[in-house]
Protein backbone atom coordinates (compact mmCIF):
# COMPACT_ATOMS: atom_id res chain seq x y z
CA UNK A 1 0.00 0.00 0.00
CA UNK A 2 1.44 3.42 -0.95
CA UNK A 3 2.49 5.96 1.63
CA UNK A 4 -0.67 7.12 3.41
CA UNK A 5 0.87 10.09 5.20
CA UNK A 6 -0.43 12.53 2.57
CA UNK A 7 -3.99 11.67 3.65
CA UNK A 8 -3.34 12.31 7.37
CA UNK A 9 -4.03 15.72 8.88
CA UNK A 10 -2.32 15.38 12.28
CA UNK A 11 -0.59 12.02 12.56
CA UNK A 12 2.32 13.75 14.30
CA UNK A 13 1.40 14.42 17.90
CA UNK A 14 2.83 15.45 21.23
CA UNK A 15 2.45 13.10 24.19
CA UNK A 16 0.50 14.80 26.95
CA UNK A 17 0.83 11.94 29.44
CA UNK A 18 1.74 8.26 29.78
CA UNK A 19 0.28 5.94 32.37
CA UNK A 20 2.70 4.46 34.92
CA UNK A 21 4.66 1.45 33.71
CA UNK A 22 2.95 -1.89 34.21
CA UNK A 23 4.14 -4.16 37.01
CA UNK A 24 3.55 -7.78 37.84
CA UNK A 25 0.76 -6.71 40.19
CA UNK A 26 -1.25 -4.21 38.11
CA UNK A 27 -1.52 -2.13 34.99
CA UNK A 28 -2.97 1.37 34.62
CA UNK A 29 -4.96 3.17 31.94
CA UNK A 30 -6.71 6.46 31.15
CA UNK A 31 -10.52 6.05 31.10
CA UNK A 32 -11.27 9.67 30.20
CA UNK A 33 -9.68 12.79 28.81
CA UNK A 34 -10.79 16.32 29.71
CA UNK A 35 -9.63 19.28 27.64
CA UNK A 36 -9.86 23.08 27.79
CA UNK A 37 -8.24 25.95 25.93
CA UNK A 38 -7.16 28.83 28.19
CA UNK A 39 -5.97 31.27 25.50
CA UNK A 40 -2.50 32.69 24.78
CA UNK A 41 -1.14 29.28 23.77
CA UNK A 42 -2.25 27.60 27.01
CA UNK A 43 -4.16 24.32 27.22
CA UNK A 44 -5.26 22.24 30.18
CA UNK A 45 -5.84 18.47 30.29
CA UNK A 46 -7.17 16.28 33.08
CA UNK A 47 -7.68 12.53 33.26
CA UNK A 48 -8.21 9.96 35.94
CA UNK A 49 -5.83 7.01 36.12
CA UNK A 50 -7.43 3.64 36.84
CA UNK A 51 -5.64 0.45 37.94
CA UNK A 52 -6.53 -3.15 37.20
CA UNK A 53 -7.04 -5.00 39.47
CA UNK A 54 -8.85 -1.99 40.90
CA UNK A 55 -8.00 -0.76 44.42
CA UNK A 56 -11.31 1.14 44.39
CA UNK A 57 -9.54 4.51 44.24
CA UNK A 58 -8.22 6.76 41.49
CA UNK A 59 -6.05 9.80 40.92
CA UNK A 60 -6.78 12.63 38.49
CA UNK A 61 -3.72 14.01 36.72
CA UNK A 62 -3.84 17.65 35.61
CA UNK A 63 -1.40 18.74 32.91
CA UNK A 64 -0.80 22.08 31.23
CA UNK A 65 0.91 23.36 28.11
CA UNK A 66 2.17 26.92 27.81
CA UNK A 67 3.52 26.56 24.25
CA UNK A 68 0.52 25.69 22.07
CA UNK A 69 0.52 22.01 22.99
CA UNK A 70 4.14 21.20 22.14
CA UNK A 71 5.20 20.30 25.69
CA UNK A 72 3.24 19.39 28.80
CA UNK A 73 3.90 19.53 32.53
CA UNK A 74 1.93 18.10 35.43
CA UNK A 75 0.39 20.80 37.61
CA UNK A 76 -1.71 18.80 40.08
CA UNK A 77 -2.82 15.37 41.31
CA UNK A 78 -6.25 14.96 42.88
CA UNK A 79 -6.97 11.77 44.83
CA UNK A 80 -10.42 10.17 44.99
CA UNK A 81 -11.81 7.29 47.04
CA UNK A 82 -13.59 5.87 43.99
CA UNK A 83 -13.07 5.60 40.25
CA UNK A 84 -14.04 8.88 38.56
CA UNK A 85 -14.48 10.44 35.13
CA UNK A 86 -13.86 14.14 34.48
CA UNK A 87 -14.56 17.01 32.10
CA UNK A 88 -13.27 20.62 32.04
CA UNK A 89 -15.05 23.94 31.52
CA UNK A 90 -13.30 27.33 31.45
CA UNK A 91 -15.18 30.54 32.33
CA UNK A 92 -14.13 34.07 33.30
CA UNK A 93 -10.54 33.19 34.22
CA UNK A 94 -11.45 30.07 36.21
CA UNK A 95 -11.42 26.41 35.25
CA UNK A 96 -14.07 24.04 36.56
CA UNK A 97 -13.63 20.28 36.72
CA UNK A 98 -16.85 18.29 36.44
CA UNK A 99 -16.44 14.93 38.19
CA UNK A 100 -18.68 11.87 38.31
CA UNK A 101 -18.04 9.06 40.77
CA UNK A 102 -18.74 5.42 40.00
CA UNK A 103 -20.93 3.70 42.55
CA UNK A 104 -24.61 2.98 43.13
CA UNK A 105 -25.48 6.69 43.27
CA UNK A 106 -25.50 9.31 40.53
CA UNK A 107 -23.09 11.99 41.74
CA UNK A 108 -21.81 15.10 39.96
CA UNK A 109 -19.10 17.10 41.73
CA UNK A 110 -17.41 20.35 40.73
CA UNK A 111 -13.93 21.59 41.62
CA UNK A 112 -12.53 25.01 40.66
CA UNK A 113 -9.10 26.44 39.92
CA UNK A 114 -8.26 30.15 39.69
CA UNK A 115 -4.61 29.68 38.64
CA UNK A 116 -4.93 27.68 35.40
CA UNK A 117 -5.03 24.28 37.03
CA UNK A 118 -2.22 24.50 39.58
CA UNK A 119 -4.34 24.51 42.74
CA UNK A 120 -7.91 23.25 43.12
CA UNK A 121 -10.64 23.87 45.65
CA UNK A 122 -12.13 20.82 47.34
CA UNK A 123 -14.73 19.23 45.02
CA UNK A 124 -18.34 20.07 45.93
CA UNK A 125 -21.22 17.69 45.33
CA UNK A 126 -23.82 19.56 43.23
CA UNK A 127 -26.07 16.67 42.16
CA UNK A 128 -26.74 13.44 44.07
CA UNK A 129 -29.35 10.92 42.95
CA UNK A 130 -30.08 7.55 44.51
CA UNK A 131 -32.83 4.97 44.28
CA UNK A 132 -35.10 4.06 47.18
CA UNK A 133 -33.46 0.64 47.17
CA UNK A 134 -30.11 2.13 48.24
CA UNK A 135 -31.30 5.24 50.10
CA UNK A 136 -30.33 4.01 53.58
CA UNK A 137 -27.04 2.35 52.66
CA UNK A 138 -23.83 4.31 53.40
CA UNK A 139 -22.20 5.56 50.20
CA UNK A 140 -18.96 3.64 50.75
CA UNK A 141 -20.95 0.39 50.78
CA UNK A 142 -22.71 1.08 47.48
CA UNK A 143 -20.11 -0.66 45.39
CA UNK A 144 -20.76 -1.08 41.69
CA UNK A 145 -20.04 -4.51 40.19
CA UNK A 146 -20.33 -4.60 36.40
CA UNK A 147 -21.16 -8.29 36.23
CA UNK A 148 -24.17 -7.71 38.50
CA UNK A 149 -25.49 -4.52 36.98
CA UNK A 150 -28.63 -3.38 38.79
CA UNK A 151 -31.35 -1.31 37.11
CA UNK A 152 -31.71 0.59 40.38
CA UNK A 153 -28.16 1.95 40.01
CA UNK A 154 -27.93 5.69 39.29
CA UNK A 155 -24.21 5.99 38.45
CA UNK A 156 -23.35 8.53 35.78
CA UNK A 157 -21.09 8.30 32.74
CA UNK A 158 -19.55 11.66 31.84
CA UNK A 159 -16.70 12.31 29.44
CA UNK A 160 -15.56 15.51 27.75
CA UNK A 161 -18.32 16.07 25.23
CA UNK A 162 -19.58 19.31 23.77
CA UNK A 163 -21.14 21.57 26.41
CA UNK A 164 -23.27 24.55 25.47
CA UNK A 165 -23.53 28.03 26.96
CA UNK A 166 -26.97 29.41 26.17
CA UNK A 167 -28.79 32.38 27.70
CA UNK A 168 -26.59 32.36 30.79
CA UNK A 169 -26.81 28.63 31.36
CA UNK A 170 -24.40 25.75 30.90
CA UNK A 171 -25.83 22.52 29.48
CA UNK A 172 -23.90 19.28 29.98
CA UNK A 173 -25.07 15.79 29.03
CA UNK A 174 -24.80 12.84 31.41
CA UNK A 175 -25.70 9.19 30.91
CA UNK A 176 -27.09 6.87 33.56
CA UNK A 177 -25.50 3.40 33.49
CA UNK A 178 -24.52 3.97 29.81
CA UNK A 179 -28.17 3.27 29.01
CA UNK A 180 -30.23 6.46 29.24
CA UNK A 181 -29.40 10.14 28.80
CA UNK A 182 -30.12 13.28 30.81
CA UNK A 183 -28.93 16.89 30.82
CA UNK A 184 -27.56 18.90 33.75
CA UNK A 185 -28.06 22.67 33.69
CA UNK A 186 -26.11 25.29 35.65
CA UNK A 187 -27.06 28.95 36.12
CA UNK A 188 -23.75 30.64 35.31
CA UNK A 189 -24.68 33.92 36.98
CA UNK A 190 -24.88 32.03 40.28
CA UNK A 191 -22.17 30.18 42.16
CA UNK A 192 -21.17 27.23 39.97
CA UNK A 193 -19.99 25.41 43.11
CA UNK A 194 -23.41 25.61 44.74
CA UNK A 195 -25.96 22.78 44.38
CA UNK A 196 -28.66 25.49 44.17
CA UNK A 197 -27.23 26.56 40.80
CA UNK A 198 -27.78 23.13 39.22
CA UNK A 199 -30.82 21.36 37.83
CA UNK A 200 -31.09 18.00 36.09
CA UNK A 201 -33.63 16.43 33.76
CA UNK A 202 -35.25 13.05 34.04
CA UNK A 203 -33.58 10.24 32.12
CA UNK A 204 -34.63 9.82 28.48
CA UNK A 205 -34.46 6.43 26.79
CA UNK A 206 -33.31 5.70 23.28
CA UNK A 207 -35.63 3.07 21.77
CA UNK A 208 -34.14 0.43 19.50
CA UNK A 209 -36.63 -0.65 16.81
CA UNK A 210 -36.26 -4.26 15.72
CA UNK A 211 -35.59 -3.01 12.18
CA UNK A 212 -32.25 -1.55 13.35
CA UNK A 213 -30.77 -4.77 14.67
CA UNK A 214 -30.04 -8.20 13.24
CA UNK A 215 -29.07 -9.61 16.65
CA UNK A 216 -25.64 -10.53 15.36
CA UNK A 217 -23.83 -9.87 18.64
CA UNK A 218 -25.94 -10.89 21.65
CA UNK A 219 -24.80 -10.13 25.17
CA UNK A 220 -24.61 -7.29 27.67
CA UNK A 221 -24.24 -3.97 25.93
CA UNK A 222 -24.19 -0.24 26.42
CA UNK A 223 -27.06 1.63 24.77
CA UNK A 224 -26.91 5.45 24.72
CA UNK A 225 -24.26 7.70 26.22
CA UNK A 226 -21.74 10.52 25.72
CA UNK A 227 -24.09 13.16 24.35
CA UNK A 228 -22.99 16.43 22.74
CA UNK A 229 -25.15 19.47 23.53
CA UNK A 230 -25.49 21.73 20.48
CA UNK A 231 -27.73 24.52 19.20
CA UNK A 232 -29.28 24.33 15.72
CA UNK A 233 -31.39 27.31 14.55
CA UNK A 234 -32.09 28.26 18.16
CA UNK A 235 -33.15 24.76 19.21
CA UNK A 236 -31.14 22.87 21.83
CA UNK A 237 -30.31 19.25 21.13
CA UNK A 238 -28.30 16.38 22.54
CA UNK A 239 -26.63 14.24 19.89
CA UNK A 240 -25.54 11.04 21.61
CA UNK A 241 -23.63 7.88 20.87
CA UNK A 242 -25.95 5.00 19.91
CA UNK A 243 -24.75 1.44 20.57
CA UNK A 244 -27.08 -0.89 18.65
CA UNK A 245 -26.60 -4.65 18.36
CA UNK A 246 -23.24 -4.23 20.16
CA UNK A 247 -21.95 -2.02 17.29
CA UNK A 248 -23.45 -4.25 14.56
CA UNK A 249 -25.55 -1.28 13.42
CA UNK A 250 -22.92 1.44 13.36
CA UNK A 251 -22.78 5.08 12.22
CA UNK A 252 -26.00 6.05 13.98
CA UNK A 253 -26.67 8.81 16.53
CA UNK A 254 -29.60 9.39 18.88
CA UNK A 255 -31.01 12.93 18.82
CA UNK A 256 -32.82 14.36 21.85
CA UNK A 257 -34.58 17.72 22.16
CA UNK A 258 -34.06 19.96 25.21
CA UNK A 259 -36.74 22.25 26.59
CA UNK A 260 -35.98 24.44 29.59
CA UNK A 261 -38.25 27.09 31.11
CA UNK A 262 -36.21 27.49 34.28
CA UNK A 263 -37.84 24.62 36.14
CA UNK A 264 -36.94 20.99 35.62
CA UNK A 265 -35.33 20.71 32.17
CA UNK A 266 -36.92 18.18 29.84
CA UNK A 267 -35.16 15.84 27.44
CA UNK A 268 -37.18 14.03 24.74
CA UNK A 269 -36.01 11.47 22.21
CA UNK A 270 -36.49 12.91 18.73
CA UNK A 271 -35.05 10.53 16.18
CA UNK A 272 -32.16 8.42 14.96
CA UNK A 273 -29.93 9.97 12.34
CA UNK A 274 -27.00 8.49 10.38
CA UNK A 275 -23.74 9.89 11.72
CA UNK A 276 -20.29 8.58 10.74
CA UNK A 277 -18.76 7.03 13.85
CA UNK A 278 -21.94 7.44 15.89
CA UNK A 279 -21.40 4.06 17.56
CA UNK A 280 -18.36 5.43 19.44
CA UNK A 281 -17.76 8.66 21.33
CA UNK A 282 -17.73 11.64 18.95
CA UNK A 283 -17.24 15.37 19.54
CA UNK A 284 -19.07 18.23 17.78
CA UNK A 285 -18.08 21.89 17.90
CA UNK A 286 -19.56 24.92 16.11
CA UNK A 287 -17.30 27.44 14.36
CA UNK A 288 -18.79 30.92 13.99
CA UNK A 289 -16.32 32.00 11.31
CA UNK A 290 -17.06 29.18 8.84
CA UNK A 291 -20.69 28.81 10.05
CA UNK A 292 -20.02 25.07 10.13
CA UNK A 293 -20.17 22.32 12.71
CA UNK A 294 -16.97 20.27 12.93
CA UNK A 295 -16.81 16.74 14.28
CA UNK A 296 -14.19 14.12 15.11
CA UNK A 297 -15.29 10.49 15.24
CA UNK A 298 -14.24 6.86 14.70
CA UNK A 299 -16.03 5.20 11.75
CA UNK A 300 -15.51 1.41 11.61
CA UNK A 301 -14.00 -0.42 8.67
CA UNK A 302 -16.11 -3.56 9.17
CA UNK A 303 -19.11 -3.45 11.50
CA UNK A 304 -20.57 -6.94 10.98
CA UNK A 305 -17.50 -9.14 10.52
CA UNK A 306 -17.59 -9.38 6.72
CA UNK A 307 -13.85 -8.86 6.26
CA UNK A 308 -11.10 -11.37 6.91
CA UNK A 309 -9.60 -9.61 9.94
CA UNK A 310 -7.44 -10.96 12.79
CA UNK A 311 -9.19 -12.33 15.85
CA UNK A 312 -10.36 -9.55 18.13
CA UNK A 313 -11.69 -9.19 21.66
CA UNK A 314 -14.66 -6.92 20.87
CA UNK A 315 -17.42 -6.84 18.19
CA UNK A 316 -15.99 -5.62 14.85
CA UNK A 317 -18.01 -2.39 14.81
CA UNK A 318 -16.14 -1.19 17.90
CA UNK A 319 -13.27 -0.05 15.70
CA UNK A 320 -11.31 2.99 16.87
CA UNK A 321 -8.31 2.93 14.53
CA UNK A 322 -9.34 5.92 12.39
CA UNK A 323 -9.98 9.34 13.91
CA UNK A 324 -11.72 11.24 11.14
CA UNK A 325 -12.69 14.91 10.75
CA UNK A 326 -16.05 15.99 9.28
CA UNK A 327 -18.02 19.20 8.73
CA UNK A 328 -21.71 20.04 8.28
CA UNK A 329 -23.94 23.08 8.06
CA UNK A 330 -26.80 21.42 9.96
CA UNK A 331 -25.00 18.98 12.32
CA UNK A 332 -26.76 16.15 10.50
CA UNK A 333 -25.27 15.69 7.03
CA UNK A 334 -21.51 15.33 7.35
CA UNK A 335 -18.84 15.86 4.68
CA UNK A 336 -15.34 14.35 5.09
CA UNK A 337 -12.46 16.74 5.76
CA UNK A 338 -9.82 14.00 6.17
CA UNK A 339 -8.22 11.60 8.61
CA UNK A 340 -6.74 13.20 11.72
CA UNK A 341 -4.71 10.15 12.75
CA UNK A 342 -4.84 6.40 12.27
CA UNK A 343 -3.28 3.07 13.16
CA UNK A 344 -3.55 -0.24 11.32
CA UNK A 345 -3.19 -2.32 14.50
CA UNK A 346 -6.47 -3.64 15.95
CA UNK A 347 -5.01 -3.37 19.46
CA UNK A 348 -4.32 0.35 19.04
CA UNK A 349 -6.62 3.35 18.78
CA UNK A 350 -6.99 7.12 18.54
CA UNK A 351 -10.31 7.65 20.29
CA UNK A 352 -12.48 9.84 22.54
CA UNK A 353 -11.57 13.08 20.73
CA UNK A 354 -12.09 16.50 22.29
CA UNK A 355 -11.74 19.66 20.18
CA UNK A 356 -10.84 23.29 20.87
CA UNK A 357 -10.83 25.93 18.10
CA UNK A 358 -7.47 27.71 18.31
CA UNK A 359 -7.42 30.55 15.78
CA UNK A 360 -7.13 28.94 12.33
CA UNK A 361 -6.38 25.51 13.80
CA UNK A 362 -8.20 22.74 15.58
CA UNK A 363 -6.49 21.51 18.75
CA UNK A 364 -7.55 17.91 19.41
CA UNK A 365 -6.96 15.70 22.43
CA UNK A 366 -7.08 11.93 21.94
CA UNK A 367 -7.29 9.09 24.42
CA UNK A 368 -4.76 6.88 22.67
CA UNK A 369 -3.81 3.23 22.94
CA UNK A 370 -0.39 2.32 21.52
CA UNK A 371 1.75 -0.73 21.96
CA UNK A 372 5.29 0.16 22.97
CA UNK A 373 8.26 -1.46 24.60
CA UNK A 374 7.65 -2.27 28.27
CA UNK A 375 3.89 -2.52 27.87
CA UNK A 376 2.36 -5.62 29.41
CA UNK A 377 0.44 -6.15 26.18
CA UNK A 378 -0.94 -9.57 27.12
CA UNK A 379 -2.83 -8.05 30.05
CA UNK A 380 -3.95 -4.97 28.16
CA UNK A 381 -5.03 -7.07 25.18
CA UNK A 382 -7.75 -8.57 27.36
CA UNK A 383 -9.49 -5.23 26.82
CA UNK A 384 -8.07 -4.76 23.34
CA UNK A 385 -7.48 -1.08 22.62
CA UNK A 386 -9.93 0.22 25.24
CA UNK A 387 -7.46 0.65 28.10
CA UNK A 388 -5.55 3.62 26.72
CA UNK A 389 -2.00 4.21 27.87
CA UNK A 390 -1.45 7.66 26.31
CA UNK A 391 -3.05 11.06 26.01
CA UNK A 392 -1.97 12.72 22.75
CA UNK A 393 -2.34 16.26 21.39
CA UNK A 394 -2.96 16.80 17.68
CA UNK A 395 -3.15 20.04 15.68
CA UNK A 396 -5.07 20.32 12.40
CA UNK A 397 -3.76 23.48 10.77
CA UNK A 398 -5.86 25.88 8.69
CA UNK A 399 -8.87 23.60 9.15
CA UNK A 400 -11.40 25.85 7.41
CA UNK A 401 -9.54 25.38 4.12
CA UNK A 402 -10.48 21.66 4.28
CA UNK A 403 -14.17 22.42 3.70
CA UNK A 404 -16.01 22.78 0.40
CA UNK A 405 -18.57 25.55 0.15
CA UNK A 406 -21.63 23.49 0.97
CA UNK A 407 -24.03 26.42 1.36
CA UNK A 408 -26.40 26.63 -1.62
CA UNK A 409 -26.26 29.65 -3.92
CA UNK A 410 -29.35 31.82 -3.76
Amino acid sequence: MENQSKFLLAQDYSVVAKVPEDTNDFYSFFPSNAFAGLGDGKFLVASSVIQRPSPGTSVVLVLRSLDNGLTWNETARLNFKSEVEVALFAKDGRVFMLIVSEGRDGILMVAASSDDGVTWETPVEVIHQTSAKFANIPFEEKKWVKEKDDKDDFWFCAHQTAMLEHEGRLYFSLSRRCQTVCVAVCELASDILSPKSWRISQQAEMPIPKELTRNLFPGRSMRCLEGNVIKVKGSLRVMARAVIDRYGTSNMAAIFDISDDGGEPKLTFGQFYPLPGGQCKFFIIYDEKSRLYWMASNPPADSQGACDLPERKTPPGNDRRFMMLWYACDALNWFPAGCIAMTENLNEAFMYPSIVIDGDDLAILSRTSKLYEGLRSAERAKKGFHDANLLTFHRVRNFRALALNIFPKM
